[in-house]
């Protein structure tokens, strides 16, 4: 099975209808006003199909009055089919329709000459030389050209075996995940909510479940239609029909994007490619037309080619896509815009830069390195595919990524990760020359508090395997780094452990300590970190070697005694109640001993011996 999409293009009148019905045997005007005015207001829809080949013919407004409505869905067409009355030739609206498909980037055209019955032989002659001189210099110079009547049906079959041969050397989108942008959407009684759309990206079957971008709510899929015919499944390429079932307080309207959840991006900033066919002003509100979507917004330029587009509201967006660009007032089509970095990076002067080298980026690997630029902590395979559009497997054979954990580099983008990280721990230990070691999440908080966790944490992974840091549980070390204590900080530190050991079992306040001399605080850390001395919690320190013997003398009396409340303690040990509470709470934190109601017995971990060694 084949398909593609193909769209009308041309001036009000010039018979793109009555083409459509004459190559369809489908009247697509279906609004009781389009049918008593004979003039398309809203997009219609048809199909013409040989076997398994299917061509969906999407017809839209000529007039100037409903361009937006033509816009709507015009972006998903493989072809256009440029439609000129031949005793009229050449109008406003053709001009215009032809920029837009060229905008888009519609890579193909075909040109019907229609109403050949009413244009004599000279006549036929200038509109033949009207719509070369309209082609020339586009990318459609030289696109065949059709004369038919719609009426007689005189070059029709002609034409419908160009569309078919057209649809033989269509290439299918490259494959990503689905997405369905509502051109249309109703609800029908019995069946829910309808919309209608072009399927691009993947297949969808009867089941699968799409997600609201913007907005994440979730519907399921009940039925699957082309043209009324009902499928399993569906192809990309196809016009389509979707029976949903979610939420009912969510109001789907045309322009909302259904897709496979959290693997398109959505932003309301982007960095574009602009082509102008009319001067285009910075910071002045426009209209963008993503998709079926109009949104409201500003660009504001760079350069002549690259700006920053910004939207009221976000949309659905992924790099190479295409929108139009019309002003406000007059209503006039002023461009389109080209999205290459759907998430950029925030700042002025970042973006500027940023833009010049995306706009000189044409290959896939050239592209991958930016991206990558942009993530310093390096990107998951599902970032990735969000920011370029494509599997991983496709990007995977492209680009020689560098994996660390689940993070992904260049190796350009890893050497600069995994300097700055070495360059960070050494600078810590330079302005903390007493510190033995850094909590790991203290590192992380100071220099990396953007970053995900698993990211700083692999590239720590590396720099140990590098040989230039260890890691011991939540502790980070330099390994070239020893603690060096100036003479005075020397001094005190020895005046502390005299201190320590002259109180034996009785711990010292550290707020006592700093009030004394508030130059200690670094020698008691540095005593911490070395473990000759311990905090019993955030005030009370003794010396390492009298806390297990206290520790240990626990032990002892309740494996003698039983149970033991705190008095019992106190008449042991010798101890107010002001540091004997606190020294139990310790012992039960490191589960030594376990309290029950008033009284202590040992932990599973500690009944069976003594001389614990607490750290």
């Amino acid at each position: 099975m084949r398909s593609m999409v193909i769209a009308t293009a041309g001036h009000v009148d010039h018979g793109k209808t009555t083409l459509i019905a004459a190559l369809t045997g489908i009247a697509t005007d279906r609004l009781e006003e389009e049918k008593q005015r004979g003039l398309t207001i809203v997009n219609g829809y048809a199909y013409v199909r040989r076997e398994d080949d299917w061509v969906h013919v999407l017809d839209v407004p000529g007039h100037e009055r409903f361009v937006k409505n033509m816009l709507s869905g015009l972006d998903s067409v493989d072809l256009a089919l440029l439609v000129i009355a031949a005793d009229e030739g050449v109008m406003p609206q053709t001009r215009e329709h032809l920029a837009i498909v060229e905008l888009l980037g519609v890579s193909r055209l075909l040109v019907a000459l229609t109403k050949i019955d009413r244009a004599d032989e000279t006549m036929q002659l200038i509109v033949h030389e009207e719509v070369e001189e309209l082609l020339l210099g586009t990318s459609f110079e030289g696109a065949p050209v059709f004369e038919v009547d719609s009426v007689s049906k005189k070059g029709i079959e002609a034409l419908k075996d160009a569309l078919f041969e057209e649809l033989a050397r269509h290439a299918a989108r490259p494959a990503f995940y689905p997405r369905l942008a509502a051109d249309r959407h109703f609800k029908q009684r019995g069946a829910g909510d309808i919309v209608t759309g072009t399927l691009e990206g993947a297949p969808l079957k009867r089941g699968d479940t799409l997600s609201l971008y913007p907005g994440g709510e979730l519907f399921r899929i009940r039925g699957l239609q082309v043209h009324s015919q009902e499928r399993e499944e569906v192809l990309p390429d196809n016009r389509v029909a979707l029976q949903l079932s979610g939420k009912d307080n969510v109001q789907l309207e045309r322009g909302d994007v259904l897709a496979q959840k959290d693997v398109y991006a959505t932003s309301d900033q982007m960095l574009v490619r602009v082509r102008q066919l009319l001067e285009m002003e910075s910071d002045r509100r426009i209209s963008v037309y993503f998709g079926s979507r109009e949104l409201k917004g500003k660009l504001r330029f760079f350069s002549e080619e690259g700006a920053l587009l910004q939207l009221e509201e976000k949309t659905l967006c992924f790099f190479g896509q295409r929108a139009i660009v019309r002003s406000e007032s007059p209503a006039l089509t002023l461009g389109s815009v080209e999205v290459l970095d759907p998430i950029p990076p925030r700042g002025r002067r970042v973006q500027k830069e940023r833009m010049e080298k995306l706009l000189s980026a044409h290959s896939l690997t050239e592209q991958i390195e930016l991206i990558l630029q942009k993530y310093l902590w390096g990107a998951t395979e599902q970032e990735l595919e969000r920011e370029r559009t494509k599997r991983f497997s496709e990007l995977e054979a492209s680009f020689p990524f560098k994996r660390v954990g689940g993070r992904l580099f260049s190796a350009d983008t890893l050497e600069r990760a995994v300097s700055s990280m070495q360059k960070n721990v050494e600078l810590f230990f330079e302005k903390n020359p007493l510190r033995h070691y850094v909590e790991k999440e203290e590192f992380r908080s100071r220099n990396y508090a953007s970053w995900p966790r698993d990211a700083v944490e692999a590239l720590l992974q590396l720099l140990q395997e590098r040989e230039q840091i260890r890691t011991e549980e939540s502790r980070l070390y330099l390994l070239d780094h020893t603690p060096q204590l100036s003479e005075s900080d020397a001094k005190l530190k020895e005046s502390l452990l005299q201190r320590l050991e002259e109180a034996k079992t009785q711990p010292l306040e550290k707020t006592e300590l700093l009030k004394e001399n508030p130059k200690m605080e670094g020698v008691l850390r540095y005593l911490r970190e070395s473990g000759d001395i311990i905090f019993i919690n955030d005030e009370l320190i003794m010396k390492k070697s009298w806390l297990n013997y206290v520790v240990n003398d626990i032990i002892d009396a309740i494996k003698k005694e039983g149970p033991l409340e705190i008095a019992d303690f106190r008449k042991r040990l010798h101890l107010s109640r002001k540091f004997l509470v606190p020294l139990l709470e310790y012992t039960d934190a490191r589960q030594i001993t376990r309290r029950i109601e008033n009284r202590r017995i040992l932990s599973k971990e500690s009944a069976y011996g003594s001389n614990l060694d607490c750290r």
